[in-house]
């Protein structure tokens, strides 16, 4: 309850300042604050479904590395050692042929954001 008073004091106080000493400035930066709110929160569940996705191909990928680690002889018997790899392989390529649109996607945002930014702080 504190943290959120004291939050929400300095909000206050910090616009009330900016209005006193420079009021267009903080009409730009209130007109762009919705845009950047919603570009932040776009990134944040793009890049936690991207790291989502990771983990859940690693833990696959681990789950058949130690699988062949326990049965080492069984594999080493039969020469299947190729066999495996191409199975990591194969478990690796789905996500990876995915991930690169979403990381352009995230790039993109991470790139218009930092502009809104960058373009907000020179008009200022």
């Amino acid at each position: 309850m504190s943290l959120l008073l004291q939050s929400l004091s300095s909000v206050v106080v910090a616009c009330t300042v900016g209005l006193i000493i420079s009021w267009r400035v903080v009409v730009v930066l209130k007109a762009i604050q919705p845009l950047l709110v919603v570009n932040h929160n776009i990134r944040r569940v793009l890049l936690k479904q991207m790291t989502e996705q990771a983990l859940k191909t690693q833990d696959d990928n681990s789950e058949l590395a130690a699988e062949a680690v326990t049965n080492h002889r069984t594999i080493t018997v039969f020469s299947s050692q190729d066999r495996i790899l191409r199975l990591l392989a194969q478990a690796e390529e789905g996500p990876r042929k995915e991930s690169i649109p979403q990381a352009w996607f995230a790039g993109i945002l991470l790139d218009a954001s930092q502009s809104m930014l960058y373009f907000s702080a020179i008009n200022s």
